[in-house]
């Protein structure tokens, strides 16, 4: 596949047991390497940065509003609405970037996924806007898959 620009795209993210979920934005596809910093014991005009552990930004997707039976719902309020007296149930969510035919463009893979926010645009009457639903989950890592 060559490095090419898609203008017109989507999102479709993958989980539970075969649901898929279209989405129209995503943001936090962003790792980072941490670096600690050491003062040399010679020399105090040298520090040295040495890499050390990478962070992940939340992944932060964007939709039309969901169904109120949506499986995504409920796991979205039964992680984030408990008293953390249950477990919380990871997933592993597949993200996959398609074109405007709906050609599968990129994945990625995000290990052991939980929601930790969920919003809902705010309501105007006078605007005939799309109500939108905005979905945030912390995971461990990311790898890409194609």
């Amino acid at each position: 596949m060559s490095d090419t620009t898609s203008l017109a795209f989507s999102f479709q993210l993958s989980f539970l047991l075969g649901y898929d979920y279209p989405f129209q934005e995503v943001a936090g596809l962003e790792i980072e390497l941490k670096e600690e910093e050491i003062t040399s014991n010679d020399e105090n005009q040298y520090i040295h940065k040495l890499p050390s552990t990478s962070k992940h930004q939340n992944l932060v997707l964007k939709k039309g509003l969901s169904t109120f039976d949506s499986p995504l719902l409920h796991w979205c309020s039964s992680t984030i609405a408990s008293d953390l007296s249950n477990t919380i149930e990871t997933q592993n969510l597949l993200l996959s970037l398609l074109d405007s035919n709906g050609v599968l463009i990129k994945k990625w893979l995000f290990y052991d996924a939980y929601p930790v926010n969920y919003s809902v645009t705010g309501f105007q009457s006078v605007d005939n806007s799309i109500i939108v639903d905005s979905i945030e989950f912390a995971y461990n890592y990311f790898k890409v898959v194609k």
